[in-house]
């Protein structure tokens, strides 16, 4: 399942709660209704299209009747990437789940089989005798959300995995009606908000609506300078992070030992070498986990791709997941690069490490498999017409520049469709469309590693090492309303799914156990050379290059150049 939507429509819904917190958006539009009279009606006609171009296999709706004339409204698209789901009647239950996500604990497996019928079953297990809590969720190890209706009880839960790696937005109309929705209607979003990772959230319409959450622990990863101007002690301070605050303030609902500010002391009981290979190792289990597919592999159709600028994130990406694929099976390579002609995009410095990356991949695997690139090319009219007709409506409720500039080059990219490169590492003019169904995003890096170069190095410098730690905690716990509910928006809107190995729960666990400098990263030395010093002394060790494993982070919008042309088209 990839788009998921359900609203209620004629109760008397109550306003928002003040939960911590409704990500991406300023407080004061919380409260701003969407436009005239469409608070009384359903936004499933405004939506619909959307969820189908998620998922495009299937598509159902049902409307349940909740009394008094009050609705609920449940409809979900299909991308059919784990085997055949069964009918909803064969269940036996007038509970109804909607989920989009990837379960990967071996008791979701085999690949040809519905994670999302064995998770209904599941959760009528769980739910039979006590609430949905996060004690019940939290066992599930993968990206998903869910919205779950529990007959019994009259309560629609709704919840997403402790990352936040799928999308699932929620904008609340007091006394007319509430939505939930994978991506938000394009003529008017005004209000949507990004659930957050908090814990298990509930309408209970059992009586007068009212709003509850079973809430994850929750914990502050405010720098102690911060807390001081509140004049509040840290453990009373997550119910005051909002993010768009102009303080630097953030609430982590990740488990607590992944959080190294809370605990820095981490045993040294490897050497920084033996933690590269154990780092390997987990990274190899977590490619093999999100190759579950039920589509079976061929030799002139690729099912997965990777989004590759060249850089060390998505190189040692690719290297892995060519070693993990069936030999015969092809591997699509997709780099875009924005410019004002021809000539100015080849100069890109992503295309030009992509072309570089490429010939490292392709003497790597010695001519066993075909290894492919697609190159995107896009000129200023393409970079604003895809903006504003195809992508700002995807971005919401991220609505910064930062956010318009990235977002237009991963809803091109994901769009797969370029300029294929030949054997002699030239752009040729045959256009290529890429058959994979999964893109593999190298997001995850930066954050657990130190590679935001600039600022955690200017932070480490002003604040040691509790600085960095307190700042690479608070950029894994901002993840999920920063990058993720967004990718998650513009990669499906091509009916995609994007997978984040780097996100892998048991790869975080390792790399947050291990002590930071020496092994994790060490900004006391140059950049392409202290920060990401563990994926840097991995990809040596899997063959990359010393040239390409040192080579210097690049933000996407720098390094395809996608920043520049939308500020120069928005500036004519």
């Amino acid at each position: 399942m990839c788009g998921i939507f359900a609203e209620i429509l004629g109760a008397n819904i109550p306003p928002l709660p003040n939960w911590p917190f409704w990500a991406g958006t300023k407080p004061k539009l919380l409260l701003s209704p969407p436009s005239t009279g469409s608070g009384y009606t359903s936004s499933l006609p405004s939506i619909e299209n959307l969820l189908q171009r998620r998922g495009p296999d299937d598509f159902c709706s049902e409307v349940i009747s909740l009394g008094d004339s009050a609705t609920l409204c449940l409809s979900q698209s299909v991308l059919s990437l784990r085997g055949c789901q069964e009918k909803r009647d064969t269940l036996e239950t007038d509970n109804r789940l909607l989920y989009n996500g990837e379960l990967y604990d071996d008791i979701w497996l085999p690949d040809d089989e519905s994670d999302t019928d064995k998770l209904k079953l599941y959760l009528q297990r769980e739910t039979e005798s006590e609430a949905l809590t996060p004690q019940i969720l939290d066992r599930l190890q993968g990206p998903w959300t869910i919205v779950y209706w529990h007959a019994y009880s009259k309560r629609l839960y709704f919840a997403k995995d402790r990352i936040g790696r799928r999308s699932l937005l929620l904008r609340v109309v007091p006394g007319r009606k509430l939505t939930l929705s994978s991506v938000a209607p394009k003529d008017d979003p005004t209000g949507f908000v990004e659930v957050p990772p908090a814990g298990v959230a509930y309408i209970d319409l059992s009586g007068t609506p009212e709003f509850g959450l079973y809430r994850r622990e929750s914990f502050s990863v405010v720098p102690r300078r911060v807390l001081s101007l509140f004049g509040e002690p840290e453990s009373d301070h997550h119910t005051r992070l909002v993010s768009g605050s102009t303080v630097d303030m953030y609430a982590s609902f990740l488990p607590k030992k992944w959080l190294r500010s809370l605990d820095s002391t981490r045993p040294g009981m490897m050497t920084p070498e033996q933690s590269a290979e154990e780092f390997i190792s987990f990274f190899i289990q977590s490619v093999k986990r999100r190759l579950t597919i039920s589509i079976k592999p061929r030799k002139t159709q690729a099912r997965f791709a990777v989004l590759f600028s060249g850089g060390i994130d998505s190189l040692f990406l690719s290297v892995i997941l060519e070693s993990c694929l069936p030999e015969s099976e092809p591997l699509h390579l997709i780099n875009v690069a924005f410019g004002k002609d021809s000539q100015s995009i080849q100069k890109c410095p992503d295309r030009i490490t992509a072309l570089q990356g490429l010939k490292e991949m392709r003497a790597l695997c010695s001519g066993k498999r075909r290894v492919e690139m697609l190159c995107v090319d896009v000129l200023p009219n393409q970079a604003d017409f895809a903006l504003v007709n195809s992508v700002r409506h995807l971005l919401h409720p991220c609505d910064q520049l930062m956010d318009a500039s990235i977002g237009t080059a991963i809803w091109l990219a994901s769009q797969g469709v370029g300029y294929r490169v030949n054997e002699d590492l030239q752009v040729s003019s045959e256009i290529m469309r890429t058959s994979a169904r999964v893109l593999f995003s190298g997001l995850g890096a930066d954050e657990l590693m130190g590679g935001y170069k600039g600022r955690h190095r200017t932070i480490f410098e002003k604040g040691g090492i509790d600085g960095i730690l307190r700042e690479m905690d608070a950029d894994l716990s901002r993840l999920w309303f920063r990058n993720l509910g967004r990718d998650d928006r513009l990669v499906c809107d091509h009916g995609r799914e994007v997978r984040h190995p780097f996100l892998d729960e048991d790869l975080v666990s390792f790399i947050t156990r291990l002590p930071l400098t020496d092994h994790v990263c060490d900004l006391s030395k140059p950049d392409g050379v202290g920060d990401k010093l563990l994926l840097r002394r991995a990809s040596r060790m899997v063959g990359i290059s010393q040239l390409a494993s040192s080579r210097i982070k690049r933000a996407i919008q720098f390094g395809s150049r996608s920043r520049h042309v939308l500020e120069r088209k928005s500036n004519k």
